[in-house]
């Protein structure tokens, strides 16, 4: 995950994003449709080293 952030650039906070990226800090940002694909983007988060991890439902969708 980490190589794939590498790549991003949060415009128009360019450098401050790289800061945070090189600190080993990101807010990182999942849409899910579902309970189960939130269920999978936790998965993949916590296997990917994510901490400090939050589920936040939409005014769409029940929590």
């Amino acid at each position: 995950m980490k190589d794939l952030l590498d790549e991003l650039a949060a415009r128009p906070h360019t450098e401050q994003f790289a800061r945070s990226l090189a600190a080993g800090s990101v807010i990182l940002w999942v849409r899910t449709e579902n309970a189960n694909q939130r269920a999978s983007a936790l998965s993949i988060l916590a296997a990917e080293g994510g901490s400090n991890v939050h589920l936040a439902a939409s005014s769409a969708e029940p929590a």
